[in-house]
């Protein structure tokens, strides 16, 4: 009676793998994604890099090397280059205060010079800023923490990286038609993309780790923060007495 093949040794490796490379995909597809997304709208008209004020330059760079480091990052995870990969992320922490300064200063600029998109009032878009930074700082500062568990860093690290996307559907979603709704069909937008890791986790652990959610979650608290803020006269006063200036 032949006797069955034997089973190849079980390599733990390869659910690492896969998600490590999972992560690799999600990064790059979300920077190309913010590059689309602000490049159809300069060559559609609606903006003009080249006449924009150096504040907005400074805030769009540090950006672009927030998107690119995250790249790269998760490039150096998938082939293990952990020195090298711990060194950047400390130099991440450096760039994302900067970019927090920088948002925050281009929002009072914007309201100061008169640059607020027409569809937004004043103290709803500096509010938009603060919040939007608010979560994003928050949730970087969870996944540094979280750095010795894998999978929650792993994970937090691309909901960082997804609440900062905000402006880029901002320039695909035709806000100004869309009324009050505008605002939360562009979070519908934003917290669609969990739909990615989410569909990976079920497929790969065959549930959906807590991580996955935390993304969502904030985008929905920071929207909800974000109109009570902007209601809130006390701060409406405050940033319209900077316009007036």
């Amino acid at each position: 009676m032949a006797t069955a093949a034997p089973l190849p040794p079980f390599d733990s490796s390869r659910p690492a793998a896969r998600e490590r490379d999972f992560h690799v995909r999600m990064a790059t597809g979300l920077g190309l994604f913010v590059i689309f997304a602000f490049g159809q709208f300069a060559l559609r008209g609606l903006s003009h890099p080249a006449t924009a004020p150096w504040w907005v330059h400074a805030h769009g760079l540090l950006m672009l090397g927030w998107m690119g480091l995250f790249v790269v990052q998760t490039r150096l995870g998938r082939s293990r280059s952990m020195e090298l990969h711990r060194t950047l992320g400390w130099a991440a922490c450096a760039l994302v205060a900067a970019i927090a300064v920088a948002a925050v200063n281009a929002a009072y600029m914007a309201v100061a010079m008169g640059r607020v998109p027409p569809f937004f009032t004043n103290p709803y878009f500096v509010a938009l800023t603060w919040m939007d930074i608010a979560g994003f700082v928050a949730v970087f500062v969870a996944a540094v923490l979280a750095r010795g568990n894998a999978p929650w860093h792993r994970r937090l690290m691309l909901a960082s990286v997804v609440l900062v996307t905000e402006p880029a559907f901002g320039r695909l979603v035709p806000l100004p038609l869309l009324g009050a709704a505008g605002p939360w069909v562009e979070r519908a937008f934003q917290i669609a993309v969990f739909a990615f890791p989410l569909r990976h986790d079920l497929r790969t652990i065959g549930r959906v780790h807590p991580a996955t959610l935390v993304g969502p979650a904030v985008i929905v608290a920071e929207q909800a923060a974000i109109l009570a803020l902007a209601a809130y006269a006390p701060f409406a006063v405050h940033v319209e007495a900077i316009a007036a200036r």
